[in-house]
């Protein structure tokens, strides 16, 4: 039998924290004033800052943001690639990029950050993704 908190907590939510997207960062351009030479054809690395819904903390999650183009000129017709860690566009624009990952972020829950976490590395390479702790540390 599940005692009245348990439901009450759901009812409020309290149980699952929400991710939430806190800033897009790239260590080459001003990401809200870059703007590709070539629209079509690009690459560029990004940083996606995430951390939980209301609170301060944040951690990287990156990723490599590039058009089908770019797919094609820089590689060879026979190479099979494995897409991870890879946002694909068909034309630059800040603002829809902002959107869609803040729907993402917007989206992934869970009862802890590792949860969450999980979650968004399907979208990123968490920054501590291969971490471990050695024992006695």
């Amino acid at each position: 039998m599940a005692s009245k908190w348990s439901f009450k907590y759901k009812r409020l939510n309290l149980i699952n924290m929400k991710a939430e997207l806190k800033r897009i960062y790239c260590p080459d351009y001003d990401i809200k004033t870059y703007y590709p030479e070539n629209e079509d054809n690009f690459s560029v690395f990004l940083q996606i800052f995430v951390g939980i819904e209301g609170e301060e903390f944040e951690e990287s999650f990156d990723v490599e943001l590039f058009t089908p183009q770019y797919l094609i000129e820089n590689h060879q017709g026979d190479e099979i690639l494995i897409g991870k860690r890879a946002i694909i566009v068909f034309d630059y624009n800040f603002s829809n990029l902002e959107k869609r990952l803040k729907k993402y972020c917007d989206s992934c829950t869970g009862s802890t950050w590792g949860e969450i976490a999980n979650k968004l590395m399907r979208m990123g390479k968490w920054e501590f993704e291969d971490y471990y702790q050695k024992e006695g540390l």
